[in-house]
């Protein structure tokens, strides 16, 4: 139940900044990173959450908004 709290508006919030990791991967493979790729494939969640995981993404040279659009494959 959606109650406007806070809480359950934060948790709303999150949701939206996760990108499924198979983006990641592909990205990372498209790019020649393969061993980075396998990495990510084998130590991150299936949702990948940006906003806790930023530091990570950056050191990627990943800007979450170059995969927010496209899907996985």
């Amino acid at each position: 139940m959606i109650d406007g709290s806070p809480t359950e508006a934060m948790r709303e919030e999150r949701t939206a900044m996760e990108i499924d990791k198979l983006k990641i991967v592909e990205w990372l493979h498209g790019r020649g990173q393969h061993a980075r790729a396998d990495w990510v494939a084998k130590t991150l969640p299936d949702r990948v959450d940006t906003v806790r995981n930023s530091g990570l993404l950056a050191t990627l040279g990943l800007d979450p908004a170059d995969l927010a659009d496209q899907p996985a494959k």
